[in-house]
C-alpha cells in the first residue's frame, strides 16, 4: 500500500499485517495478501456477499485501487480470493482480528454478551465428521460452521470468536474465550446453559463481574430462587430488596418489565458459599398486552449476580445482553445473508471475520442511516467508501 504513516487507518493497517500470516510460496504471490484483504473489505462495505461478487466489484473498481494500493496490477478472480481466504490460518487471522479491536475500542467497561451461532448452510455429512474425529488426513475439514462470539454490547464491536464443533461444546469455549478476550471491568452475559460455577470463577478471575440467567439446568437454584423471590415480590423488605420497572409501547404491543432483587447474603444460605462471587440474586418480571389479538402473557426470569443490588442497572443489563441476537446476528443474517453463505472450511471462518468488521465500522459511522442503506451509499459514493476504510484514525 502507499505511503503506511500515521494518517493510515487501522483497517489498512489490519490488511497489511496480513503479510505476515501469509502462508504462500513468495513465487505464487500475483496479488498481495494485503490488497486482496482489503479488496474483500471494500467489497463488503459495498454489499458483495460471495467471492464472484468480491472479484466483480475488484474489476469494476480497478481504477480505484490502481490509485490507492502499491503493488496492485489487476483484481483476482474469485477463486483466487477463494484459495486465500481458505489457506490463512484460522488462528493467526483470528488473532490479528482482536489487536484489531482492542487497537480501535481502547478502554471499555460495559457488559460483553457471549452467545453461538451457527451457520447452518456449512455442512458436514457423517462420514466427513467421522474422518474429522478420527484424525483421518483424507478428511476435508467441511465440519458446520458453528462460532461462539463475545459481543461488546455498547460498542457494536465483537471483540473475538472461537469455533466449536456444535452447540453442546458452548460451556467449554465460552470459559475459554473468557480467558482470552475478557477485559477487566466489564460484566458478562450469556444464556442459562453458561451459569456454571466454573464461568462465574474464570470471569471474576480476570477481573469482570456476572450477570447468569438461572433456569432449569440448575433445578435445585432455579426452585430455590422462585421461592424466594416470590416471598421477596409478595413481603418487600426495603432494608435489603429493590425494585424497578420500565415501561415500552410499539407494534400494537404494551410491555412492563419490572425487576425484584435482593442482596441480603443471610437470605441465601448455601448457594452464596458454592458460587463464587454471588452478591445479588432477582427475578425478571415481561407483562405483555397484545391490543391486536387482546391478550395478555406474562414471564419470570430468574438471575444470579456478583453485582451490587441494584434492580435498575440490573434490569438494563439482561436488556442489553440480547443485543447480540439484535445487533449482531441478526444484522450477519439478515443484511449480510451469513445463514445462507455456503463458504465452507477456514474461508467460512475467516470471512466472518471479515463481516463482523465491517459490520463494526458501519455500526459507528456517524451517518444516520440504516445499515443496508450505508452499504448501498458506499457503492455509488467512493468518498464515502474511503470514508468507512479511514475511520478509527
Amino acid at each position: 500500500m502507499k505511503k503506511l504513516n500515521a494518517e493510515f487507518s487501522k483497517i489498512m493497517q489490519f490488511s497489511l499485517s496480513i503479510e505476515e500470516i501469509d502462508p504462500r510460496i513468495d513465487r505464487c504471490k500475483k496479488h498481495l495478501a494485503s490488497n486482496i484483504c482489503f479488496l474483500t473489505l471494500a467489497a463488503v462495505f459495498c454489499g458483495a456477499k460471495t467471492w464472484n461478487e468480491i472479484a466483480d466489484y475488484g474489476e469494476a473498481s480497478d481504477d480505484f485501487f490502481q490509485e490507492e494500493l502499491d503493488g496492485w496490477e489487476c483484481a483476482p478472480s474469485h477463486d483466487t480470493i477463494r484459495r486465500f481466504f481458505m489457506i490463512i490460518p484460522t488462528d493467526k487471522f483470528e488473532h490479528l482480528f482482536r489487536s484489531w479491536v482492542i487497537g480501535v475500542i481502547g478502554h471499555y467497561n460495559g457488559v460483553i454478551a457471549f452467545d453461538g451461532k451457527t451457520n447452518h448452510n456449512a455442512s458436514e455429512t457423517d462420514e466427513e465428521k467421522s474422518n474429522r474425529k478420527s484424525g483421518c488426513k483424507d478428511y476435508t475439514h467441511k465440519s458446520k460452521l458453528h462460532m461462539i462470539t463475545a459481543y461488546a454490547t455498547e460498542l457494536g464491536f465483537s471483540l473475538g470468536q472461537l469455533r466449536v464443533d456444535d452447540k453442546s461444546n458452548e460451556i467449554p469455549a465460552v470459559q475459554q474465550l473468557i480467558d482470552e478476550v475478557f477485559i477487566p471491568g466489564c460484566t458478562f452475559t450469556a444464556d442459562a446453559m453458561h451459569c456454571q460455577k466454573e464461568t462465574a470463577k474464570r470471569v471474576l478471575k480476570n477481573g469482570g463481574n456476572y450477570f447468569l440467567p438461572v433456569k432449569g439446568n440448575q433445578k435445585e437454584l432455579h426452585s430455590w430462587l422462585q421461592q424466594l423471590m416470590d416471598e421477596c415480590i409478595k413481603h418487600p423488605r426495603l432494608s435489603r430488596d429493590d425494585r424497578f420497572s420500565m415501561s415500552e409501547q410499539g407494534h400494537g404491543r404494551d410491555e412492563r418489565r419490572t425487576c425484584y432483587s435482593m442482596g441480603d447474603m443471610m437470605y441465601m444460605h448455601r448457594f452464596a458459599r458454592q458460587w463464587p462471587g454471588m452478591r445479588t440474586v432477582g427475578c425478571i418480571i415481561s407483562e405483555r398486552y397484545d391490543s391486536c389479538n387482546h391478550t395478555f402473557s406474562s414471564e419470570y426470569k430468574y438471575f444470579i449476580s456478583s453485582l451490587p443490588n441494584n434492580a435498575e442497572m440490573l434490569l438494563k443489563i439482561a436488556r442489553e445482553h440480547w443485543s447480540v441476537e439484535n445487533n449482531l446476528h441478526w444484522h450477519l443474517d439478515v443484511t449480510f445473508g451469513e445463514d445462507d453463505d455456503r463458504k465452507k472450511n477456514n474461508a467460512a471462518q475467516n470471512f466472518a471475520v471479515i463481516e463482523k468488521m465491517a459490520l463494526a465500522v458501519l455500526k459507528n459511522n456517524k451517518l444516520n442511516k440504516p445499515i443496508n442503506r450505508k452499504r448501498f451509499r458506499a457503492s455509488i459514493d467512493r468518498k464515502y467508501l474511503w470514508q468507512l476504510l479511514n475511520q478509527f484514525l
